[in-house]
């Protein structure tokens, strides 16, 4: 008698756990729907000031790229091809078509990093 509750309730439970996971992608679905904001240009930014413009061309005139250091991590990494990966790679990426200037990332060792903030011979860092 003791098996046959035993299954019973195994049922149960495996009833109440498909629910909970239908129950589950509903709420993903409804996720979904939100709207996302893409900027092809920072002019187009709502609330930039005309003096923010002013000083995002400034600095496009004065410099030629900007170095983005990143320590290595699943967010920086040298990819197959040899080439920076990861999430740093993405948000230069993105940055570059922002402000029309490259960003360039590099990869950098712990010890290196304290270096290059010392030197200044990065504009951003991953941190």
């Amino acid at each position: 008698m003791g098996y046959a509750k035993s299954r019973i309730v195994s049922f149960a439970l495996a009833v109440i756990f498909i629910i909970f996971l239908l129950v589950g992608c509903r709420q993903v679905e409804d996720a979904q729907t939100q709207e996302t904001f893409m900027f092809s240009s920072f002019r187009d930014i709502p609330g930039i000031t005309q003096e923010e413009i002013e000083a995002i061309d400034a600095a496009r005139e004065e410099f030629n790229y900007f170095i983005y250091s990143a320590l290595f991590s699943t967010e920086s990494f040298y990819s197959a091809g040899g080439g920076v990966g990861g999430w740093s790679a993405l948000l230069c990426e993105w940055l570059s078509d922002l402000f029309d200037i490259p960003f360039i990332p590099k990869l950098v060792e712990w010890y290196d990093y304290i270096d290059s903030l010392k030197h200044i011979d990065a504009d951003f860092t991953s941190s």
